[in-house]
């Protein structure tokens, strides 16, 4: 399954909610997730997964490469080198063993010639992650890039970011209702209830695509920092425990809400769903939040995109 996240605004917390999301994914479904991008530059999922190093590493292998650099030699592979990290079926980095994975590129960090490469090589990616993993999140560039477009046009959900602002929503109901069939909307900012419920009164035709996840300094600073993994990983033992985390819980509803299904169009049952957090004998979704009905689960199966 192929879940594009986009913002129609520059946003850095794009990327960093991007790689929360899928930690949260691999780690409470129990499922091997990939993320890559289709852009270079400030704010990517390599800078939130190794910090500004990331662009650095990039810098450095265009540069040895230009003086013939290990001849035959690809960036993954530099990579590896640079951080430790293992490879993974060739072209992966392995984040968490056998849970997460990133897909860098080989592409030049000039944008003009990283879009070319990145568009000829997008049903390649495709196949490749569609027999490895069950879920590839991609990230996308807001505006200028022609390959969002065709990102957006093919991916089974589209996670559309927004800050608390009034004006962004009608700009994206405005501009681009075209991609709201397939998209949920997800706010972030600071914690504001009331403006998830206007929004929600205001455009009542998408109120059950509208989530909200409080995004404190502490998660701004892990991207910043490129220690988002890491940060999530300390917030799920805290809660486990018993420390509230205004961020997680609503993180894990999110998690859900987005990857519902399994690759290759299988939705999973709701019995089976249920199944998956009573093995952890914990319900991420107690007080406020609830699973729906079996009923209504159901019903909403029956629709191709909802």
């Amino acid at each position: 399954m192929m879940i594009s996240f986009w913002s129609p605004v520059k946003d850095e917390l794009v990327s960093g909610i991007a790689v929360l999301l899928a930690t949260a994914g691999c780690k409470e479904f129990a499922c091997k997730v990939v993320l890559t991008d289709n852009y270079v530059g400030k704010g990517n999922i390599g800078s939130c997964l190794f910090g500004e190093a990331y662009n650095r590493f990039r810098r450095d292998y265009d540069r040895a490469r230009s003086e013939c650099y290990e001849r035959g030699d690809s960036f993954i592979r530099f990579l590896r080198k640079e951080t430790g990290k293992a490879i993974g079926y060739g072209r992966t980095l392995e984040i968490l063993s056998e849970q997460l994975y990133f897909l860098p590129l080989n592409q030049s960090l000039r944008s003009d010639i990283y879009e070319y490469g990145f568009d000829r090589e997008l049903p390649d990616i495709l196949d490749f992650c569609e027999a490895r993993f069950d879920f590839l999140l991609l990230n996308t560039e807001s505006r200028g890039n022609l390959s969002t477009k065709t990102i957006l046009n093919c991916a089974d959900q589209i996670v559309i970011l927004l800050p608390t602002a009034e004006w962004m929503v009608d700009l994206l109901m405005e501009d681009y209702a075209s991609v709201m069939p397939h998209a949920v909307i997800v706010f972030h900012g600071q914690p504001d209830s009331g403006f998830l419920r206007r929004m929600k009164r205001k455009y009542s035709a998408f109120r059950n695509k509208m989530l909200y996840l409080p995004v404190t300094e502490e998660v701004k600073e892990a991207i910043r920092e490129g220690k988002v993994v890491e940060y999530y990983e300390k917030a799920s033992e805290k809660y486990r425990d018993g420390d509230a985390d205004p961020i997680m819980q609503k993180l894990r509803y999110i998690t859900f809400s987005v990857m519902r299904k399994e690759k290759r169009e299988t939705k999973l049952r709701y019995e089976e769903m249920r199944a998956l957090f009573e093995k952890r004998n914990r319900d991420p979704f107690s007080k406020k939040y609830s699973l729906p009905s079996a009923e209504s689960y159901v019903a909403e199966q029956e629709t191709d995109r909802f």
